[in-house]
């Protein structure tokens, strides 16, 4: 019982921080596109709006992805698709975090932020 508490923990835990390294490049490395964007007149809900829009797909295939890969190897007790739904909440979090930090700190920066924010 205690195990399969431990690793489902650390199931959420690894793909958590893996979605948040990943979700840092959807900002960090436009930084001087979009300046250049907004300077010009562009919206800069509109930018959000269109990065995450294009990210949901990400948002939505990494748990997929990684459920496919390791559920079988921790052995849960929950079907599929109640670690599907945790797992795809625990994204779209993380993933909005990773956004945040995108835009705060440079992107070398961002990275040791997103490790040491969990």
């Amino acid at each position: 019982m205690c195990m399969v508490f431990y690793s489902n923990l650390l199931l959420l835990l690894i793909s958590a921080l893996l979605c948040k390294i990943s979700a840092l490049r959807s900002f960090s490395l436009d930084k001087l596109h979009y300046w250049r964007e907004s300077d010009s007149g562009m919206s800069s809900l509109a930018y959000f709006l269109s990065k995450d829009t294009i990210d949901h797909f990400n948002t939505v295939i990494k748990p997929v992805v990684y459920l496919s890969m390791f559920y079988f190897f921790t052995y849960p007790r929950s079907t599929f698709t109640d670690n599907y739904i945790v797992l795809l909440c625990l994204v779209y979090c993380v993933t909005g975090i990773a956004y945040a930090l995108a835009m705060l700190f440079e992107p070398g920066a961002a990275q040791l932020v997103s490790i040491r924010s969990k």
